[in-house]
C-alpha cells in the first residue's frame, strides 16, 4: 500500500512525471547510441556484439528483478539503478578510453531496461483492474511524449558529432527522475513479490498456448524495434548520407509521432470496446505493411 498522506492518483502522476524524465534521458541519445559507440570499435559489425552482450546481461537480470524488489524493495532499487545510470552517463560525456567507454555503455543498455521495470511496477502497484488500459495507455503516452520529443532537442544540441553533450543532458534528466522518486516514495510499502522459479515459469509457459505466443510476439516486435534503433540511423548517416541533426530532428521525431496519439485511445478502446488480440493483430499488418513498403 502506499503511503496514507497521497492518493492513488497522486502517486501515479509522480510515477508519470518521473518516467517522464527517464524516458527523456533514455531517448536523447537513444538515436546516436550506435553512431557513438562505432566511435570506439574497430569494425562496424562490431556494434551488434555489444549491443547483444547488453541485451544478455539485461535477461538475467529481468529474471532476478523479482529477487531484487523482494529483498531491498522497489524504492532502493529505483534509486540505486537511477544513480548508478545517472554516473554511467557522466563518464560516458567525460572519457573517450574504449576500456572504459564500452564496458560503460553497456552497463548503460542493461540499466535503462531494468529502470523501466521499476517504474512499470510502480505504475502497476497503484492500477485498479478495471482501469488498467486507460491508466498503461497514459504511462505509454508520457513514455512516448518524452521519446519523440528529445530527438529533436538532441538535433539541436548535435554539432559535430559532440555526442558527450547528449550524454551529459540525459544525465541531468536522469537525475531529475532520481529526485521525483527520492522525495515522494521514502515510504511506500512493497506488495508481496512473487519470485519465480525457472523450471516452474518454463513449464507454464510451454503449457499455455496463450502465453508462449504472447512471449514469442514480443519477441519478434523487441528485435523489430531493436534492429530498427540501432541500425536505421547508422544506416541513413554512413551510408544514405544524411545528416544526423536531421535524422534526429526531422525525420526520427514525426516517424515516433503515432505513439503519441494513438496510445491513450487503444487503451480506452481495450477496456470498452476491442480486446488486446484485435489491436495487436491490427498493429501487426500495419507494421509489416509499412516495413514492406520502406
Amino acid at each position: 500500500m502506499p503511503h496514507r498522506t497521497l492518493s492513488k492518483k497522486t502517486f501515479l502522476i509522480l510515477v508519470y512525471i518521473a518516467s517522464f524524465f527517464y524516458s527523456f534521458h533514455y531517448a536523447l541519445p537513444l538515436y546516436i547510441e550506435s553512431s557513438f559507440i562505432a566511435q570506439f570499435l574497430s569494425a562496424e559489425k562490431m556494434v551488434g556484439i555489444i549491443f547483444a552482450i547488453a541485451a544478455i546481461f539485461t535477461v538475467i537480470l529481468t529474471f532476478l528483478f523479482p529477487r531484487f524488489l523482494r529483498r531491498f524493495g522497489n524504492y532502493r532499487v529505483t534509486l540505486t539503478v537511477m544513480g548508478l545510470e545517472s554516473v554511467s552517463l557522466l563518464f560516458l560525456a567525460i572519457f573517450g578510453n574504449p576500456f572504459i567507454v564500452i564496458p560503460l555503455f553497456i552497463l548503460h543498455q542493461i540499466l535503462v531496461n531494468v529502470i523501466f521495470l521499476s517504474l512499470d511496477n510502480f505504475v502497476e502497484s497503484f492500477s485498479e483492474d478495471n482501469k488498467t488500459g486507460s491508466i498503461r495507455g497514459i504511462f505509454m503516452t508520457v513514455l512516448n511524449i518524452a521519446i519523440a520529443s528529445a530527438p529533436l532537442v538532441a538535433g539541436l544540441m548535435l554539432t559535430d558529432h559532440d555526442f558527450w553533450k547528449i550524454y551529459l543532458a540525459a544525465a541531468i534528466f536522469m537525475v531529475f527522475g532520481i529526485f521525483i522518486i527520492a522525495k515522494n516514495f521514502r515510504n511506500y510499502v512493497d506488495p508481496k513479490y512473487l519470485v519465480p522459479k525457472f523450471k516452474e515459469t518454463f513449464s507454464i509457459v510451454t503449457k499455455s498456448h496463450d502465453l508462449h505466443a504472447i512471449i514469442i510476439t514480443h519477441f519478434l516486435l523487441s528485435f523489430f524495434f531493436t534492429w530498427m534503433v540501432i541500425y536505421t540511423p547508422l544506416y541513413l548517416h554512413k551510408h544514405i548520407g544524411i545528416a544526423m541533426n536531421d535524422i534526429l530532428g526531422i525525420i526520427i521525431p514525426i516517424a515516433l509521432l503515432p505513439f503519441i496519439f494513438f496510445e491513450v485511445i487503444l487503451g480506452k478502446i481495450a477496456d470498452k470496446r476491442l480486446g488486446e488480440k484485435e489491436i495487436l493483430v491490427a498493429g501487426f499488418i500495419l507494421m509489416a505493411f509499412s516495413t514492406a513498403t520502406l
